[in-house]
């Protein structure tokens, strides 16, 4: 029996506790068609600083396990960031769709809008914690799996150029309006595609407000 619990808790612990390497491979898998930004307009253009590693960024900040003789409990939490390109890749794409269909071409009339992005939201802490109790003929265990956003909010600047001309200027900020997401009897590599796939929707929002927020700034100027 008491050999029984002992593997059933080792398969419990490796199958919950995945290292940074191997969480950045998940991440990576979910966001590579990402890494190639999509097709300029002549009429917009997105700009952003390059990203400084081609690689997203995982760091292990805390892993913790206790191995006691009743109790054995382990705590890991890793930092991760979308690379720099695919954030703005993301956030490039929603602009793009929302530009065309809030019609901002025939609005610009022959006038060109640059936007620069100044700060993208993308960076996260995975958490995993839980224990074990061993009992007499059986054991009690329990885990916590969560994914939590930084509170960082899109912030950015824009021109509009006639003939190679700054004829109108502005800047603004959108909050970020992502939640914590708990695990719920799913694998972390499909946890964490959930999350990001949650991450793609709010972007695609931030893309919108972004081309909304412009176009009525620049309208109010009229």
């Amino acid at each position: 029996m008491k050999k029984l619990l002992f593997f059933a808790f080792l398969g419990l612990l490796f199958t919950n506790c995945v290292t940074n390497q191997k969480y950045a491979t998940f991440i990576d898998q979910k966001v590579k068609p990402y890494r190639t930004p999509p097709s300029p307009k002549d009429w917009l253009q997105v700009n952003a600083a390059p990203a400084r590693s081609a690689e997203n960024d995982c760091k292990q900040l805390k892993f913790k396990f206790i191995p006691a003789i009743l109790y054995w409990g382990w705590n890991s939490t890793i930092e991760w960031e979308l690379n720099s390109n695919v954030k703005n890749n993301y956030l490039r794409k929603s602009i793009y769709a929302a530009a065309d269909s809030l019609h901002v071409k025939e609005w610009l009339a022959g006038k060109r809008l640059e936007i620069n992005l100044k700060q993208v939201p993308g960076k996260f802490l995975y958490t995993n914690k839980g224990y074990t109790v061993f009992l007499v003929f059986s054991y009690a265990t329990g885990s916590e799996e969560s994914i939590k956003p930084y509170p960082i909010n899109l912030e950015y600047d824009y021109l509009v150029k006639e003939n190679n001309q700054v004829i109108s200027e502005g800047a603004g900020v959108i909050r970020n309006e992502e939640q914590p997401m708990m695990n719920v009897w799913k694998s972390t590599k499909k946890f964490t595609w959930l999350y990001l796939d949650g991450y793609q929707k709010e972007t695609e929002c931030l893309g919108w407000e972004i081309v909304k927020e412009i176009k009525g700034q620049l309208e109010g100027k009229e």
